[in-house]
This record gives structure tokens, C-alpha cells and sequence, in this order.
């Protein structure tokens, strides 16, 4: 019976209009969830390590190098002034210079006779480390000496150094587990010391050694405590403040790329701001359509509703046959919207993680949740206007 009324009431109707507001209305849902996908599982991960503290509010300052420091007017390095000055600033927490090794340090290894590695070593506050690792601690006697190196060079060593010199490439297991050394070359004397990597660091880009050992080394092999430092570290309260970017500029100081992440974070917020608004956008005005489509569909069958309400077809049978059509359709559109989106999420997901961006795969349940919600609510407010219009009609 339903399907007969469905029939009568639908006959000669043009469905043109719906098949616009259709795809108005999947785009729409589709944008709206992907936007709240993103926000899970990406920005407000982003953003959680943000204000830890475990991106982008430690920078690393160095000067720009320019033509004075070329020529030697200028010194390329900081003093003891100019750290205090940046300490002084209110945009600054904490601040703590680079120290380097004024000696000659070079890694071999005994399995590898021919390798032999130049490598920089800096110490810097125990305040500034990602995770402060066992064994991390060195005391003069001691043999071995505890080393962090950063994940990023261990990157760059497999990908540029190791094929052009002809070197073995290691994982983090093995330079963890097999047996490395140093040689320390300097005022006259060579020692070779084993070394041991205790850990890798993501926020800083360098070979850490504890302070101890590096005061130590430098007076046995170098020429003592350097008074400038070619780099700090701060700890800032705000990464992407106007007030730090001018105090930089002014200064002729460069930060680390990890203040790109601050703004990263607020164009990806204003993206998804924008997403989320579009989707609204096409979401609301193809609500509108659909109901000024289905209130039309129901004003050009006056003359059909007003032979069928003379039959004794009752007001709910006539909603549930109008109904019978559009419940289904948004269901197999909203269906389709999450198979859209999955193929997206599971795209995207892809291209991040090659560029470095490791996300939680799948669709976030609350994403669902939003979808269930999104069409009650417009079904909900559908029903309600075809009932407003059949009502009309029958009076």
C-alpha cells in the first residue's frame, strides 16, 4: 500500500532537484566529518604536545651568518651578555647555551677497521632533555661515556654519509648494542674511550654528552671552557608570538624549524575551521533544498493528496509514504559519505606517514557518532516540515 502511494504521490515529479541536493549534502557531511576526523586525531594531538611543551616551545637560536661574521667584525657566537639578554626577555622561560668539545673527536669501530667518524659534542642543561635516560651520569674515572644522539642524525647518516664513504648503516638497536669508540685528540694526546648510547633525542640535534664529562675532556684534550657558544636553547612561552619574531629579526637571530610546528599547528586549525564551515555550509543548504524540494514534490501533488485524503487515506499514512523515500535516501547517502571518507582518511593517512606524520589509522568513533547525529537531525527536522505540509493541505 505504502509503495502505491509512493507511486501516485511521486508520479511525474522531477527528481533533478534532488539529485542536486544530494550531492550537496554528501559533500557537506563528508567535509564536516573529515574535519572532525582531523581534529582527533591529528590537531589535537598536535596540540597536546604543544602546550607539554615537547614541540615547538624549545627553540634553538643561532646568529645569521652574514657578511660581517664572514670577515670577522662580528662574532658569529653568543657571550654571556647576550645570553643574559635573552634570559630577560618575558617571552623567554628558561635559556641555556650549546658548550662544545675544543678537541678532536672522531667514533671507530673495532668490527669496522676503516671507519673513523668526526664527531661534534655538545653538552647542554639536563633541563632541556627530551627524557633524561639511565646511566645518563659520568663521573671522572669513569671508562664509559654515556652519549644521546639525535634521532635526526642518525637519519642523516644512513641517508648521506654512510653511501658516500662507504660505511655500514646502523638502526637504533644495534648502535645501541654493539660496542662504539672514541678517539680524543688534543694538546698533544690521544685516548680512546668506549662510549655507550643511552638514548635519542627528537628535540635536539646534536651528539650529547654529559656536562661533567665535557669539562673534564676539554681540559685534558682542548683548550679549556669556551666563553661564546655558537648556539642556545630556550624554553619560550609561546613559539608563533609577535613579540619574540621582532625580538629575533631585531637581533639577527635564526630559530630552530621546530617553530614551524607552532605555526603549523594554527594553519591546520584554520584549515579545519575552514572545512568545518564549508561543510556546514554545504550541509545547510542542501537541508534547505531537500526540504523546499520535498515541500514542492507535496504542493505539485495537491490534487493527488486531496483524492487519496477523500478515499480515507489517513495523515500518517501519507507522511510515512513521503517518508518511505527520503529515510532511505539519506541513508544510503550518509552511508556513502562514510565510505568516502574512510577511503580519504585511510589516503591521507598514507601521504602524512610519508612525510613523517604517523596518525592512528581508521575512523574515530566519535566521527560515526557525529554522522548518526547529523542525519537524525536533519530527518528529524525533515519529517517535521513534511508533516507541517500535508497537514496544510488537508485543512
Amino acid at each position: 500500500m505504502n509503495r502505491l502511494l509512493r507511486h501516485i504521490i511521486w508520479r511525474g515529479q522531477d527528481r533533478q532537484a534532488f539529485v542536486f541536493a544530494g550531492l550537496g549534502f554528501l559533500l557537506g557531511l563528508t567535509f564536516l566529518l573529515l574535519s572532525v576526523q582531523l581534529y582527533n586525531r591529528v590537531y589535537s594531538d598536535l596540540r597536546a604536545d604543544l602546550k607539554s611543551g615537547e614541540m615547538s616551545r624549545y627553540l634553538v637560536f643561532n646568529k645569521r651568518i652574514g657578511s660581517a661574521q664572514v670577515m670577522g667584525k662580528a662574532s658569529p657566537n653568543f657571550n654571556q651578555a647576550e645570553l643574559d639578554e635573552l634570559a630577560e626577555q618575558p617571552f623567554i622561560i628558561e635559556v641555556a647555551p650549546f658548550r662544545a668539545n675544543s678537541f678532536v673527536v672522531a667514533m671507530t669501530m673495532e668490527q669496522f677497521e676503516d671507519m673513523q667518524v668526526m664527531l661534534p659534542m655538545e653538552a647542554v642543561s639536563d633541563n632541556f632533555l627530551d627524557t633524561i635516560p639511565n646511566g645518563w651520569l659520568w663521573e671522572p674515572g669513569d671508562d664509559r661515556i654515556p652519549v644521546i644522539i639525535s634521532s635526526e642524525f642518525i637519519n642523516l647518516y644512513n641517508a648521506v654519509l654512510a653511501p658516500s664513504m662507504n660505511y655500514p648503516r646502523f638502526t637504533r638497536e644495534f648502535i645501541q648494542q654493539y660496542p662504539l669508540e672514541i678517539m680524543l685528540i688534543g694538546n698533544g694526546k690521544k685516548r680512546s674511550m668506549p662510549i655507550k648510547v643511552v638514548g635519542f633525542s627528537d628535540r635536539i640535534l646534536s651528539v650529547l654528552v654529559p656536562g661533567d664529562f665535557l669539562d673534564w675532556a676539554n681540559r685534558e684534550y682542548g683548550s679549556g671552557e669556551r666563553t661564546e657558544f655558537s648556539r642556545v636553547i630556550a624554553q619560550v612561552a609561546d613559539p608563533g608570538s609577535a613579540e619574540l619574531k621582532s625580538f629575533l629579526n631585531n637581533k639577527d637571530y635564526q630559530t630552530s624549524q621546530d617553530a614551524l610546528k607552532s605555526t603549523a599547528a594554527g594553519a591546520l586549525q584554520a584549515l579545519l575551521g575552514l572545512m568545518a564551515f564549508l561543510g556546514l555550509l554545504f550541509f545547510a543548504l542542501a537541508t534547505v533544498i531537500f526540504l523546499m524540494a520535498f515541500e514542492l514534490t507535496i504542493s505539485r501533488a495537491r490534487q493527488e493528496i486531496d483524492l487519496l485524503i477523500q478515499l480515507g487515506y489517513t495523515l500518517p499514512s501519507l507522511i510515512r509514504a513521503v517518508a518511505g523515500t527520503f529515510i532511505p535516501v539519506m541513508l544510503g547517502i550518509c552511508l556513502l559519505s562514510m565510505l568516502s571518507l574512510t577511503a580519504l582518511v585511510g589516503f591521507l593517512g598514507q601521504k602524512l606517514g610519508e612525510q613523517g606524520l604517523v596518525i592512528e589509522p581508521g575512523v574515530w568513533w566519535g566521527v560515526w557518532v557525529a554522522a548518526l547525529l547529523f542525519a537524525a537531525l536533519v530527518m528529524l527536522l525533515s519529517l517535521w516540515r513534511i508533516r507541517n505540509s500535508l497537514l496544510s493541505l488537508a485543512r
